[in-house]
């Protein structure tokens, strides 16, 4: 029985037309390029023409004749991409063992997968690697790392199981949302729930949580819908936006220090200064000193 195929992993990785040509062969179902660019728009996925890296056409004829993971080392896409254009395409598997396929070897495709998302710290303690290890795949892969926002630590199941996020702040640092976001990405992993979502553009009920617990372009990121249907769904529910600071520390600025509020509202002294230049309001300054 043939492996199921994530076609969702080329949305915008190949042009709608070619997607939509190989699915209706391959599942013998028609699907037009319309309802494939329907598809990647309702998931926030930018168009084939956009989108950098994507599997331009010299890349495609890689594909059958090298193996998915040195593809993805040369060229800087995704080896799941990959995967899933030969598995639709119907390309034959590549029997070569191109240079540098011992080291490879060593690299699970989810970690090698991991390159464009994490930092190298992040890669690290995933994967148990060295740091040292980890930046010289990085630069074998020519992979840059992201400059979008990382998570400040990353924690494992275990910890998310057994900890509150209040816990987790207190035992590592940094914001509420950080290990939020994890739990999140952690139900994510369902399939069901992913087509659930991607069905309703809403997140289920069970899930509803955390519509106040992230920023909203954040969270819509994660769960890849748009940010209008998170915020719908959000007011319909009546949950309050996400704000890092609570009203009760907004109205402790200017009366101590932002480490000190940061540490209380477990938020990063950069959010609370952020909020307090924002609000008008001065840096604390002790009475004595400030008599001085």
């Amino acid at each position: 029985m043939d492996q199921p195929i994530n076609w969702l992993v080329l949305l915008g990785q190949i042009e709608d037309s070619l997607l939509a040509s190989l699915i209706t062969d391959h599942y013998s179902i028609r699907v037009t390029p319309f309802l494939i660019e329907a598809i990647r728009s309702d998931l926030g996925i930018s168009s084939f023409s956009a989108r950098k890296p994507k599997l331009t056409l010299e890349i495609r004829d890689l594909v059958g004749r090298h193996t998915a993971n040195n593809i993805a080392r040369g060229w800087g896409v995704s080896v799941s991409a990959i995967e899933a254009f030969r598995n639709l395409a119907k390309q034959g598997l590549a029997q070569v063992d191109d240079a540098g396929g011992a080291d490879c070897g060593r690299w699970k495709n989810e970690w090698l997968e991991l390159f464009p998302i994490q930092t190298n710290a992040q890669i690290s303690r995933a994967t148990g690697f060295e740091i040292k290890e980890v930046r010289a795949m990085r630069n074998t892969l020519k992979i840059a790392a992201p400059m979008t926002r990382t998570y400040w630590k990353l924690v494992s199941e275990d910890e998310l199981g057994s900890l509150s996020d209040v816990q987790l702040s207190e035992l590592y640092g940094g914001p509420l949302a950080d290990y939020a976001a994890q739990r999140l990405s952690m139900a994510l992993r369902d399939k069901a729930t992913i087509r659930a979502i991607a069905k309703n553009h809403q997140l289920p009920e069970t899930l509803a949580q955390f519509l106040g617990l992230m920023p909203l372009r954040r969270l819509a990121k994660l769960a890849g819908i748009s940010e209008f249907h998170i915020k719908r769904q959000r007011d319909a529910l009546g949950i309050a936006p996400y704000s890092p600071l609570a009203p009760e520390f907004e109205a402790m600025l200017a009366t101590c220090t932002d480490s000190e509020i940061a540490q209380k509202a477990h938020a990063s002294v950069s959010t609370v200064k952020f909020r307090r230049d924002r609000l008008g309001k001065p840096a604390y300054a002790p009475k004595n000193k400030a008599q001085k």
